[in-house]
Formats: C-alpha cells, structure tokens, sequence
C-alpha cells in the first residue's frame, strides 16, 4: 500500500520524538537534475556564510517549557474541548500541544545553538504579525485535533472501514515501531513508557495508527489503489497546472562524474564532434516513430547521465529544478521535437521534448522505493483537497474558561 500526501497528522507519531520525524505520508523529492540521480537540496551562499560564522558564535542561553509543570495543572481525564461532539481530554489535547511547542522549542534550540540567536515564545512567529509562538503552538494543536476527528468523521460518513489487510498492517506497524523505540529484542511495556515521555496515551497512538490507515482505504475506494480511476485527462491537465515539463536526453558529460573536476580540452573537443553527430543523424529523421526509437537506441549508446537508469524514460520536472540550458531548450521545443546541441556546465546534452503522459514517473518516494505517476498524484491531490475541505470545515470549541498560557511555563 503506497502513503499519500497527506495532512498534518502524519508528522504526530511519538516515536518521531526517537528516532526523527516520519511522515507517514509520501513526502516526495522532486526529480533530480538530469545528471544526477539525487539532487542535494540547495545552500544560499549567505546562508552557509553564516552557518560558517555561527561556529565562532558563543549560543546565547535557551529557556525551554516545563511541560511536566503545565501538564500537571489539569486532570488527565478532564474534558477541556470539544471537535464536531467529540468530547477532548486534558491528556489527548496535551499530546497535540506538546507536539507543537516542543518543535517550536527545538527550533529556539537549534537557532541558539548555530546562531546566537535568542527567541521569545511571546514574541510574534512572522514579521510584523500578532501571533506568537506560544500562541501558533496552541493554534497548531487545535488544528491536529480537527485532523485527527475530521479524517474519522470523514471515514464514518464515507462508509470507509479497514480491510484484513488493513488490520495486518497496523500490527506489522506496531512491531516497527516497538523495534525503532524500544530495540529489536524491545516489549510492549518498554514501547509504552517511551510515549508516555512525549504524553501520548497508547490508545491514542492505537488511534492514529488507525485514522493513517483509513485514510489511505479511503484514497483506494475513491479513486484505486495508484490512482486508477482518474482519467489521462485529469493527470495531464495536473502535470500542466503544476507547470510540470516532460524531456528525454543523451548527454556526454565534460567532467568526471565522480570528481567533477573538467575533462582536457581535447576530451571535450571529441564530446563535443561526437554531440553534433548525433545530433546531426537524429535532424535528419523526419518520421516522429522512427524518430523516437533511434532517439532510444543513441542513448542507451552514448548517454553518460548517471541518472539513466532510475528514469529510463526520461524526466518530468518542474520550473527550477534542472539547469538553465536543459530548461530553457525544453520549454522551446514541442512534444517530440530534438533540439541540437546545448551546452551546459555537465556537458553536450541532445533533448528530446516528450508529450504528457499519465502514467510516466513524475518523482519518487524519499526512500526512493515507489515511483509516483501524473495519474497518482492527481488523484492524490484531489483527495487530500476533498478530506481538507471537510476537516477546516470544523472547529475546536474550547471548555468555558479553558485557557493555556505557555510563556508561563518557560524556565
């Protein structure tokens, strides 16, 4: 079963607190640049300027929330809310508000510890906003509460209901979890005391375990387990809407792929006569089929893109993402046209525009492991689109005179 782009809640598990924040939903990377199979994220030069200096900045002192203390000022069992007649508890409400502020809190850490620099919780998140930090921190989890009961309504009133398979799953994923938090040779009752460090009840967990599983059923019922039921119209009027582009290459690098350093002169003299030949026969090929398997038959001969292999069939990225030269030939061509030789800082690339396709691979999982169609993530989108609009549709009606003052748990 694939993970979806899915809404905030996914981020809430507590072991995420252990071992790094999952996302049970398919946070995707975009393509790569057509010369590399994964492209790193990219560093302004002022920022890793900075990064630089703060290594030579003493870290300014970084007050942090007594959640022990806040948590202590209410019943556990006390209704302190309510989300579409559901009533809240102080101790699931106080998970969601903990998520938060302890996030905003790392945040403060990390800001302290590389910068020097020293927040407030009582001091606006945005510039020239009113809302502070303490206060998004209490607005955020009022937000997961309407998550969490909004996608279990929203499967209630859907007729959605989990599967065998459904129910296998969520006890395969608690034997990961159990094994991430508590060690492969971990119990149960170690797996337990490791939430309730971040104040999450285990039959809460039990809950979001579920609530991620009906989600994703209620995505397979709607429109098929990869998006099936959404049309090749829908999936390429999604690539268009989200300015995605389709291309094919053959590139001979001139530079060393693992060095980056240049080839010689006389090297890249001979990359580029072997370009332009290329280039030359497939000018000449004025039948679009004939085109297209010659095209094919020159790559797999000459390609040198270390990225030919995870996208055989070429890339579909989006504005930014590949260098200028490849981008801006592509945007000039039309679906199955061959440009002529450009030029970029890897090498002599000969692009093929290719026409949008529903099917053809747009970005894959972090992990690398699932590919995501047009089709898929058409339909993924509009079912996030359709659950969003019923869960902002709620709202969280807070018990008279409940009220959380975070700043006054700052030490």
């Amino acid at each position: 079963m694939k993970k979806f782009l899915a809404l905030l809640i996914a981020v809430c598990l507590a072991f995420a607190v252990f071992t790094g924040c999952n996302s049970s939903a398919a946070d995707t990377n975009e393509i790569a640049a057509p010369e590399e199979t994964a492209a790193p994220a990219e560093t302004p030069a002022e920022e890793t300027a900075d990064t630089a200096a703060a290594e030579a900045t003493p870290a300014a002192e970084t007050k942090s929330v007594d959640f022990a203390a806040l948590y202590e000022t209410r019943e556990p069992s006390e209704v302190v809310a309510t989300v579409n007649g559901h009533d809240v508890t102080w101790e699931e409400y106080f998970y969601w508000l903990y998520m938060q502020a302890n996030q905003i809190n790392n945040y403060f850490t990390q800001m302290s510890s590389y910068y020097g620099i020293q927040y407030d919780w009582d001091e606006p998140y945005e510039e020239g906003g009113d809302t502070t930090y303490a206060q998004l921190a209490v607005e955020n989890a009022g937000r997961m509460l309407c998550q969490l009961y909004g996608i279990e309504d929203y499967a209630a009133e859907n007729k959605i209901t989990l599967s065998a398979a459904d129910e296998e799953a969520i006890a395969e994923g608690l034997k990961s979890d159990i094994a991430a938090v508590a060690g492969e040779d971990g119990a149960e009752e170690q797996f337990n005391e490791k939430l309730a460090e971040t104040y999450l009840p285990r039959d809460l967990y039990d809950r979001i375990s579920r609530i991620d599983r009906l989600y994703n059923a209620g995505f397979t019922a709607e429109y098929g387990e990869n998006g099936d039921k959404i049309s090749d119209k829908e999936a390429v009027q999604y690539l268009e809407d989200n300015g995605y582009l389709s291309a094919n290459h053959i590139l001979l690098m001139t530079i060393d792929p693992s060095t980056r350093e240049s080839l010689t002169d006389e090297e890249i003299a001979e990359k580029k006569m072997e370009a332009e030949k290329i280039a030359d026969e497939l000018s000449a090929i004025k039948d679009p089929d004939e085109l297209a398997k010659r095209f094919a038959e020159l790559k797999d001969e000459y390609c040198e893109d270390t990225g030919k292999t995870a996208y055989p069939d070429g890339y579909v990225f989006t504005e930014g993402t590949m260098v200028s030269e490849f981008e801006d030939t592509v945007k000039s061509l039309k679906a199955g046209e061959v440009s002529g030789v450009v030029e970029s800082s890897y090498g002599y690339h000969i692009i093929m525009r290719l026409a949008d396709d529903a099917d053809r691979t747009v970005s894959y999982s972090n992990d690398g492991s699932t590919a995501y169609s047009a089709r898929y993530l058409a339909a993924s989108s509009k079912y996030s689109a359709e659950v969003e609009s019923y869960v902002e549709a709620l709202d969280v009606k807070y018990a008279d005179g409940f009220e959380v003052n975070i700043t006054d748990f700052v030490k």
